[in-house]
């Protein structure tokens, strides 16, 4: 089914789409669907796809601003590695704390490095499923995670910061060139 979902979306896209649409694929795995739908529309070019992974930056932040006693809105430059699944990685090695009259914090050096590699990455791979059996849906955090994606793929990341999105691969990082995959990415204002 996802399969179909995807390739009618993509075929879609291809007969009526304009070539400078960007596409947004929210539907899990996303990283997969998203290269699905963007096969299917062969003349739309590849870097008007992504996935949402914005999702698990959101949870990432929301796991470590608590822990080093921040705001989410303190912190930046975490980033989720990979596919929205069991081995994504959520990575704070890159992490700034940034308040107001303070010298800015490397995040990572403010918890204990068991904690980050154990701890947080368990929490934010496993928080879909809690909230799926506490709730039964996860809108509300999907529904920003979508608007903090379009809001940075519009109108461009702070300077100096970097942000999740699944993009299709050009071979950096050591990922097969073509793959979509969940990076940092930094977007210039247009």
């Amino acid at each position: 089914a996802v399969v179909s979902t995807q390739s009618t979306g993509g075929e879609v896209l291809e007969k009526v789409g304009k070539r400078s649409i960007k596409v947004l694929v929210v539907a899990n795995p996303s990283n997969t669907n998203a290269l699905l739908c963007q096969t299917y529309a062969p003349s739309i070019p590849k870097a008007q796809f992504t996935g949402l992974s914005m999702l698990d930056h959101n949870r990432t932040l929301a796991q470590l601003a608590p822990k080093i006693n921040a705001t989410t809105d303190e912190v930046s430059n975490v980033v989720v590695w990979g596919n929205h699944s069991a081995t994504m990685f959520p990575d704070i090695s890159h992490a700034i704390v940034h308040r107001i009259d303070e010298v800015v914090r490397p995040a990572a050096e403010m918890v204990p490095d068991n904690w980050a590699r154990t701890t947080l990455v368990q929490k934010v791979r496993s928080r879909y499923s809690e909230i799926m059996k506490r709730r039964g849906m996860t809108t509300m955090s999907t529904g920003k995670a979508i608007a903090d994606h379009l809001k940075f793929w519009t109108l461009g990341t702070p300077v100096g910061h970097f942000v999740s999105m699944a993009l299709p691969s050009d071979g950096s990082y050591g990922v097969e060139e073509g793959v979509f995959f969940s990076f940092p990415v930094q977007v210039n204002k247009y």
